[in-house]
């Protein structure tokens, strides 16, 4: 993230991204990667820059392209979407990531957080074969898996999950799955039961819990149903993990952009081309500059074409020799001066 202005409070939100468990990638309306950060490079396997030049479409399994548009447009109509998807590492190895993902966090970019689930998949898979090595696989999953029951009545818990709630097995066994879900939504769970059939065999849902220590945790569960010979459902599979940490960076995220939006300071993200186009500015943009974050974002003003005449040549050596250092991630430069809409004349620093 190319670093222009340097707000109270945007350290914060750099942090918060660069060092995520999470990956984060901003996609614009092409497919094409805009942004990401050291975890989404991890789980691709591609460098920050390789992503920089690549779209969605290229690393994605050609079978799935065409349920992927349509998964694009979901989210560009509805605003928001969770779910899984194949794509390929650069080493060529197919992997299954499940995703969240918020359309324009700014105009034309689109916000993913992603994680690698292919373990747990591969688990979900294991499952289906004989009783005895489904309880050998299970035990050593650290994802929390369950079964329980129509009537929800549980019937399997693996270790994992008895180490998350500090219960011993026989506690667990026997009891309502349902005494494990968050008052505001086990309404939707217990309609969402009454839904599953051969044709929607899963569901996912997140969980708000309060844990017998006292500490408060997000989880996130996928239900699996299964079938007998005849398609009555015997019993459901529960497959969950703790994504507290998860909730928390988005919490952090969307504070961040608060703080930042009710300051005096300005963020930007650009690309490091002719007329430095503008790819992310926090909302308060048009306080300082007189535009508004639309105009930077569509392409109408570049970062460039705000800046002084006389400033320019500096602020573009400055740039282009903190960016040729390696290692190097952020930068301060000088105080120059900025053009305002008005015409006007602001410093930054």
């Amino acid at each position: 993230m190319n670093k222009i202005l340097i707000p109270d409070g945007q350290d914060v939100y750099r942090n918060i991204i660069e060092y995520s468990f999470h990956g984060i990638m901003l996609i614009d309306n092409d497919s094409a990667f805009a942004d990401a950060n050291p975890e989404a490079c991890n789980i691709l396997g591609y460098s920050k820059d390789e992503l920089l030049n690549m779209k969605v479409e290229d690393i994605a399994p050609h079978s799935n392209l065409k349920a992927g548009r349509k998964l694009w447009q979901d989210l560009l109509d509805k605003g928001k979407q969770k779910g899984e998807y194949q794509l390929f590492r650069k080493d060529g190895k197919k992997i299954e990531v499940g995703y969240v993902a918020i359309a324009n966090v700014s105009p034309d970019l689109h916000l993913f957080v992603i994680n690698d689930i292919t373990k747990s998949k591969q688990a979900e898979k294991d499952l289906r074969f004989s009783e005895e090595r489904y309880h050998a696989i299970v035990q050593d999953q650290t994802e929390l898996i369950c079964r329980f029951t129509p009537d929800g009545t549980i019937t399997f818990v693996n270790d994992a999950l008895c180490k998350y709630y500090l219960k011993k097995r026989e506690d667990l066994i026997g009891v309502n799955y349902l005494r494990y879900i968050s008052d505001h939504i086990i309404k939707d769970i217990e309609h969402e039961l009454t839904l599953f059939s051969k044709d929607r065999p899963i569901f996912s849902y997140d969980n708000y819990i309060t844990l017998s220590s006292g500490e408060e945790r997000w989880q996130q569960w996928i239900l699996r149903a299964l079938f007998d010979e005849s398609d009555n459902i015997i019993e459901f599979q529960a497959v969950g993990r703790d994504n507290t940490k998860q909730k928390q960076t988005e919490e952090k995220l969307n504070e961040a952009l608060t703080i930042i939006n009710k300051s005096r300071s300005v963020a930007f993200t650009w690309k490091n081309a002719g007329g430095w186009p503008v790819e992310f500015v926090s909302e308060n943009v048009e306080k300082l500059f007189g535009y508004n974050a639309e105009d930077f974002t569509s392409g109408k003003v570049s970062y460039a074409s705000c800046i002084h005449p006389d400033d320019l040549k500096r602020v573009a050596q400055e740039v282009e020799k903190y960016s040729n250092e390696k290692d190097r991630t952020e930068f301060e430069h000088d105080p120059y001066r900025i053009i305002t809409k008005s015409r006007a004349n602001k410093i930054c620093e």
